[in-house]
């Protein structure tokens, strides 16, 4: 698209984008104006209502100190315009002075972190010597003097930092293409319009990551999909997915990134118009399969129409339908996937196959996750564990018979170091079951720890088909004897079994220790917590102001009664850790 197309559509999706704003702010020693019309774009098409400022040009550190308010900066520093003419001069100068000019760089860098060290989430470039066609193939000063900042930058970066390797953007797009030197000497703007779109695209899955709109789940056909050619037609010898033939490694490599994708917690499921017997017969015993039953949850392997088998997998998943990604090569199905089912994204295998394996490792960026948890590496036994419970529940008329049946367990913890990462994912992926839906980072939740006046609350659950890991948090604000609820959020995974109600009793006993008399709590509605807009009001709370379908609440302690959630065994840290403070 050229810039005019992507300021119109941009336009277009800012007026009909609803919710609240996610504000960046993008500080820069070059001019970069365009970057904020695409990035919006990037972001807006995705759903995420992205509101882009650039700060005053070549002005970081003052600027940095202003960032209170945006929930993501983006710090883009330039090699050209550390000073004038550096690069070209750069042999030509003494020693001392180059030791002068990293050192004074260096300062600019650790100063803009530390004014940057309380926002959510920070992207800094890395410097890079691209633009610059210099002889020899060996190191020379410009490479030395970039390769000890940028191991700077890495170093001083705290857990709320993202370095962008903008080598790699480069590389995708060419060098000759990513800049324009006519505009940087008319106006410091470099970068052509591909490589800020490139540029874009690097940085926004780790904010659709943070915003909860990275997706969860993928499923993926199988012929000419996970191997080349039709099981049914060509048989278990017929088909190719070894490096023993061209055609075959393309998919030896497509299987090795899915393997890599469900390492880092993709929850990965087979539809295909197949006999189930064959296939699981390539994925029991077949040498090359990489993908076997261990690291698959659900497999939809029948006659059926693909949409209705996607639904189905929706369905046992507990996933909404804008959590999946499906992958076929047939254009009937793609085609009738994207018409029904226009929620699911969707993606073909290229025509050209040997695009096919660089074609889906970067589509795999749709599955971004900063943080890899335990509960990641366990996603597909997880999954697995919840279809004998589906399968468990048929057995029964009654719910709670159902939920007796299941033997719950419930573990709480309170401000448990060890599970940062893990908490600050459950900000930032759970969206059905989130009352304020506040995302937050690493840092964000290691501060809420250290504050002696804000409590994070955790719960595990388990029960007798398996442990379901870390899946409810809730932080807790005190002031005297008021607290306030400023997040409760419990996985999808686990709702239905009454577990919400377990960890408000929880959270009533912990305020009880703290001396609080009355707790306050809100319900910010999104499109996709609709389900939860009045637990609140089912635990007792009562509304004490509205604004549309916004609601705050307050509980009176002494008020409350408990839901009496007797089926499920709980556990709990708290009255201990509070009672040695």
């Amino acid at each position: 698209m050229k810039l005019h197309e992507i300021v119109k559509e941009n336009n277009r999706l800012g007026e009909i984008l609803a919710g609240s704003e996610h504000n960046i702010r993008v500080l820069a020693n070059i001019t970069i104006n365009p970057i904020k019309e695409i990035l919006e774009y990037q972001l807006r098409r995705h759903g995420i209502n992205a509101v882009v400022s650039i700060g005053d040009y070549d002005n970081i550190v003052q600027e940095s100190a202003k960032c209170a308010d945006f929930q993501s900066v983006i710090v883009i520093f330039e090699l050209r315009n550390l000073f004038n003419g550096f690069g070209m001069a750069v042999e030509a100068l003494t020693a001392d002075e180059l030791d002068f000019i990293v050192r004074s760089v260096k300062d600019q860098i650790h100063l803009t972190l530390r004014n940057l060290a309380d926002i959510s989430q920070v992207f800094v470039s890395k410097l890079s010597t691209a633009s610059y066609d210099l002889p020899g193939v060996g190191l020379n000063v410009i490479d030395e003097i970039v390769e000890d900042i940028n191991g700077y930058i890495s170093s001083c970066g705290g857990d709320n930092v993202t370095i962008i390797d903008v080598d790699k953007v480069v590389a995708r797009v060419g060098a000759t293409s990513a800049y324009d030197m006519r505009f940087f000497y008319a106006s410091k703007a470099p970068y052509t319009l591909a490589y800020l779109e490139e540029l874009a695209f690097s940085i926004t899955p780790a904010i659709r990551a943070k915003e909860g709109s990275a997706k969860k789940v993928l499923v993926l056909d199988c012929d000419n999909t996970l191997w080349s050619g039709v099981l049914g037609e060509e048989g278990a010898t017929g088909i190719k997915m070894s490096y023993q033939s061209s055609v075959g490694a393309v998919f030896s490599d497509v299987q090795s990134l899915v393997c890599g994708l469900a390492s880092k917690g993709v929850i990965l499921c087979l539809c295909s118009k197949n006999n189930l017997a064959d296939v699981q017969d390539i994925i029991d015993h077949h040498p090359d399969m990489k993908i076997k039953d261990n690291i698959i949850a659900v497999k939809k392997v029948n006659w059926e129409d693909k949409p209705s088998n996607i639904l189905e997998i929706a369905n046992e998943l507990n996933i909404g339908l804008d959590s999946i990604v499906f992958l076929d090569d047939s254009d009937f199905e793609v085609n009738l996937v994207e018409s029904q089912l226009p929620d699911v994204t969707v993606l073909q295998v290229p025509k050209k196959l040997h695009d096919y394996p660089d074609y889906f490792a970067r589509s795999s960026r749709l599955f971004f996750n900063p943080y890899v948890t335990s509960e990641d590496k366990s996603k597909s036994r997880i999954y697995k564990d919840q279809g004998k419970r589906n399968a468990e529940k048929q057995k029964f008329t009654d719910v709670k018979d159902y939920l007796r049946s299941l033997e719950l367990q419930a573990y709480f913890r309170l401000d448990p170091v060890d599970s940062l990462e893990r908490v600050a994912q459950l900000t930032n992926k759970t969206n059905q079951f989130n009352l304020t839906t506040k995302r937050y980072s690493e840092g964000d939740i290691s501060r809420y720890m250290a504050d002696p006046d804000v409590s994070v609350l955790t719960v595990n659950v388990a029960d007798k088909f398996g442990d379901q890991g870390l899946v409810g948090l809730v932080i807790l604000c005190r002031s005297g004897d008021v607290a306030t609820i400023d997040t409760f959020l419990m996985s999808c995974r686990v709702i239905g079994r009454d577990i919400e109600f377990v960890i408000v009793d929880n959270v009533i006993k912990l305020c009880k220790l703290f001396g609080i008399k009355k707790l306050n709590a809100c319900y910010n509605p999104t499109l996709k917590n609709v389900q939860v807009a009045k637990f609140y009001e089912m635990c007792g709370f009562e509304v004490s102001k509205e604004q549309g379908e916004a609601r705050q609440y307050e509980l009176v302690i002494e008020s409350y009664s408990s839901n009496e959630t007797d089926f499920i065994r709980v556990t709990n840290e708290f009255n201990s850790k509070i009672q040695t403070r």
